[in-house]
């Protein structure tokens, strides 16, 4: 014998429970569930280009800051590199076109 659907509906229907939920589905708008748990499929995103005014910089630098200081050479731009002594941290001094000192931290490894 079957059973019916009607007389088999969730007795507490707790909407403020913690491990409960309401799910409804917008394209089946007479029907909802309440849930314990779903399973949604995962979504990977690749890399998401994002248009900016500034140009990529292109190195074969190890890192930022070899990086950095290859652009600054590649510009004959003139600046002090500085390593901070008892803490992980690299520090590159250059002046922008105002004369603003422009101080650039890298940490490191320590």
């Amino acid at each position: 014998m079957a059973i019916n659907p009607a007389l088999r509906q969730v007795s507490n229907r707790n909407f403020l429970s913690p491990v409960g939920f309401k799910l409804k589905i917008n394209k089946c708008p007479k029907v909802d569930f309440l849930a314990t748990q779903a399973n949604l499929p995962g979504i990977t995103l690749g890399t998401a280009v994002q248009a900016n005014p500034y140009k990529d910089l292109e190195s074969k630098a190890k890192n930022l800051l070899e990086g950095m200081k290859e652009m600054f050479d590649n510009k004959s731009i003139e600046y002090t590199h500085r390593k901070v002594p008892g803490f992980p941290l690299e520090q590159l001094f250059v002046d922008d076109p105002d004369g603003v000192k422009v101080e650039l931290n890298f940490p490191t490894k320590g």
